[in-house]
C-alpha cells in the first residue's frame, strides 16, 4: 500500500496540532493532505473529494465529543476515522471506537511513525470490513436463492409427480382386475418409483433448509425429545423386538425442528441397520465436557468398514443397495450439517458385525 496514492481528511480546529500533522505527513509522497476545522466544512470536502481516511478532532467549533464521530458517518460511513484525542478524553475516545471509528491517537504523544502506521492501518481494517460485508451480502443473496429454490423444489415438482402417484395409485385401485400381471406390475413400479422420489425431494429440501435462514433458538429437552421419537418409531422397535436404553440427557439451546430431525434420522438408521441374527440393542446418552455435550447413539448393528468412515457424511453416499436397506443417501449428510450449524462437530467409529457409535457436540449454551 506504501505506494498507492491516499488522500486524507484532516479535521483540526487547533492550529498547532494540524501543523504538526501536515508537518509528520508531508515527507509521504503518496499521502496527500486536505485541511478543515468544522464538522462542517468536513461534511461539504467529502462531497467533492474522494478521501481513503480521515483525521479527526473530537472536539470542534460546531460539534463535540462522540457526536463528531456520528457526524461523520451520516457524511460517508465507509471512511476509516482515527480519532485525534486530549491526554484526559481517552474515555471519550474509546466511546468512539465503539461508535465505528478505527482507532484513536493521543495529542501530545503522536510520532510520524505511529501516525502513518495508524493511517495504513485503519485504511487495511477497513478494507477488510468491506470485504466481509460484501461477503455478508453475497451470502444473503445466496440464501434467499436457496430459499426460492427450496420452494420450487417443493412445490412445482413435488405437485406433478404427486398426480403421477395419485393417478398411478387409483389405476391400482379401480383397474387391477383389468389389467394384465406384466401391466399390474408396471404400475407398482411407477407407484414405488414416486414414492421414492417423492422422499428424495423432501430430504432434498430439508438439507437445503438447513441454515438457509436464521431460526430462533430454544430450550430443547432432549430426553424428552428423544422419547417422542422412539414413540413414533414404535411400529418398528416391536417388529425387530429391539431394546432401547435411554440415558440421562440435557436441556439444550437449539433449533427444536432440526435437533428433532438429527435424533430422528440417528435413531431411525441405528434401528434399521441390524444383523438379523441379533436382537437390535440401542443406547443413546451423553456427557458434559467442559462448555459442550457429547452425545453418544451406538447400536450393535452391521457395522461399517473403515475405508468407508471418511466418506459416510456425503450427501448421497450409500453403502449397501435400496434393496437392502432402503433410503435416499442424505441422512447422515442432514446430520452433519444440522450439528454444524449448532456450532458441534460429528464423528463415527464402527467395526463390521460389531456395531456403530456416532458421537456429536452440542454446545451447552
Amino acid at each position: 500500500m506504501s505506494n498507492v496514492p491516499i488522500n486524507v481528511l484532516l479535521v483540526e480546529d487547533n492550529t498547532a496540532d494540524a501543523y504538526l500533522i501536515r508537518k509528520f505527513l508531508s515527507s509521504e509522497a503518496n499521502i496527500s493532505l486536505i485541511h478543515v476545522e468544522r464538522l462542517d466544512e468536513a461534511i461539504e470536502s467529502l462531497q467533492q473529494t474522494h478521501f481513503d481516511a480521515i483525521l479527526l478532532d473530537l472536539t470542534l467549533p460546531d460539534s463535540q465529543n462522540v457526536e463528531t464521530v456520528r457526524g461523520m458517518h451520516i457524511a460517508d460511513v465507509e471512511l476509516p476515522i482515527i480519532v485525534l484525542t486530549g491526554l484526559d478524553d481517552e474515555e471519550i475516545a474509546i466511546t468512539a471506537l465503539r461508535e465505528g471509528a478505527q482507532d484513536y491517537l493521543v495529542k501530545g504523544e503522536i510520532q510520524k511513525s505511529s501516525l502513518v502506521r495508524a493511517i495504513y492501518y485503519a485504511i487495511e481494517r477497513q478494507q477488510t470490513l468491506d470485504e466481509l460485508q460484501h461477503l455478508n451480502r453475497e451470502l444473503t443473496r445466496s440464501n434467499e436463492e436457496l430459499e426460492r429454490f427450496a420452494y420450487v423444489v417443493s412445490h412445482d415438482l413435488q405437485q406433478p409427480l404427486q398426480s403421477i402417484l395419485g393417478f398411478a395409485q387409483l389405476l391400482v385401485i379401480t383397474q387391477r382386475e383389468r389389467l394384465d400381471d406384466a401391466a399390474n406390475g408396471y404400475v407398482g413400479r411407477i407407484v414405488a418409483s414416486s414414492q421414492q422420489m417423492s422422499q428424495l425431494i423432501q430430504d432434498l429440501l430439508d438439507y437445503a433448509r438447513i441454515g438457509a435462514a436464521e431460526q430462533p433458538h430454544e430450550h430443547v429437552d432432549c430426553k424428552q425429545l428423544v422419547e417422542e421419537i422412539l414413540s413414533e418409531l414404535t411400529p418398528t422397535i416391536e417388529e425387530t423386538q429391539a431394546k432401547v436404553i435411554v440415558g440421562g440427557l440435557p436441556i439444550i439451546e437449539g433449533i427444536p425442528s432440526q435437533l428433532r430431525q438429527l435424533f430422528q434420522n440417528l435413531l431411525s438408521n441405528a434401528l434399521k441397520y441390524y444383523l438379523p441374527e441379533n436382537i437390535p440393542q440401542v443406547v443413546i446418552s451423553a456427557t458434559s465436557e467442559e462448555e459442550d455435550w457429547t452425545f453418544k447413539v451406538q447400536d450393535n448393528g452391521i457395522g461399517i468398514e473403515s475405508k468407508y468412515l471418511s466418506k459416510i457424511f456425503q450427501i448421497f453416499e450409500r453403502l449397501h443397495s435400496k434393496d437392502d436397506y432402503p433410503g435416499t443417501g442424505i441422512g447422515l449428510s442432514t446430520c452433519k450439517k444440522i450439528v454444524e450449524s449448532h456450532r458441534g462437530h460429528i464423528w463415527i467409529e464402527s467395526e463390521p458385525s460389531v456395531g456403530t457409535t456416532v458421537y456429536f457436540t452440542l454446545p451447552a449454551n
